[in-house]
């Protein structure tokens, strides 16, 4: 249903960044998840870090597929890449 997913910290000033571009460019159906504000969130963290093999914030999915944090995102959503992946019905799983 939501094509981009961010694994963040309410207080992570990288995960706000990307967000106020995502929302700048005109991004759609971003599920934010706040790992701090979850009950599991440690839990959560450590399952994400064993899949993408990073352990900063935020974490950044594009259907399903990993992209980065928010330096890599900022760079596809420069380069145009970003809402390519976005916009192509194509899920990663």
């Amino acid at each position: 249903k939501n094509p981009v997913t961010v694994f963040s910290k309410s207080y992570c000033s990288y995960s706000m960044e990307l967000l106020k571009e995502l929302e700048r460019v005109g991004i759609a159906g971003v599920q934010v998840v706040e790992c701090d504000k979850q009950v599991l969130g440690l839990e959560m963290q450590a399952a994400i870090a064993l899949v993408t093999r990073h352990q900063t914030s935020p974490q950044v999915f594009v259907r399903g597929q990993f992209i980065g944090g928010a330096s890599e995102s900022l760079q596809r959503l420069e380069s145009g890449d970003f809402q390519k992946m976005v916009n192509s019905g194509e899920w990663h799983f």
